[in-house]
């Protein structure tokens, strides 16, 4: 078998295989993003699905955390810090490379009752 005939399946199986990850309606099957800035979307899409206020963010700050580069070359994730008028601290977005959000927490004193609508 030639190196050719081997990728073909494997990209083919990735294709298929993504959207199912990305859930129904999420705006993540259409983002290829270069830079924790290009989640912004999906950011958004997350705060609505949560029902954060948005007049209570005083801030919102993109961040790429490189993971171990010993055992994964190139691997990044993104984040989005969200500050808020109401409590001291923040609400974080923890996304993928390919924007899917992994995990969201709040740090110090901001919790998500808080800053709900």
């Amino acid at each position: 078998m030639n190196r050719k005939q081997f990728l073909i399946p494997t990209v083919v199986l990735f294709a298929i295989s993504f959207p199912a990850l990305a859930g129904a309606g999420s705006l993540v099957e259409n983002i290829a993003a270069f830079d924790a800035k290009d989640c912004d979307p999906v950011v958004n899409q997350e705060i609505d699905r949560l029902g954060i206020d948005r007049s209570k963010i005083s801030q919102m700050q993109y961040v790429t955390n490189d993971v171990d580069r010993r055992k994964f070359v190139g691997i990044s994730n993104y984040q989005a810090w969200l500050s808020f008028n109401n409590c001291k601290g923040n609400y974080v977005i923890n996304m993928n490379k390919a924007c899917q959000i992994e995990t969201t927490w709040g740090t110090d004193e901001c919790k998500l009752a808080d800053i709900k609508k």
